[in-house]
């Protein structure tokens, strides 16, 4: 049973950080992007 509820767990936390990665995602890219473009335009 305690190991049900681990992959459970684990699961639901994988889901959770894809879904925050997902959203903080894009602006990390755009972060990234912004960084780069600043780096190239010095």
């Amino acid at each position: 049973m305690e190991d049900v509820r681990r992959c459970k767990l684990t699961e639901l936390g994988a889901l959770g950080v894809i879904g925050i990665g997902g959203m903080l995602g894009v602006t990390f890219v755009d972060v990234i992007r912004r960084v780069i473009m600043t780096a190239r335009g010095r």
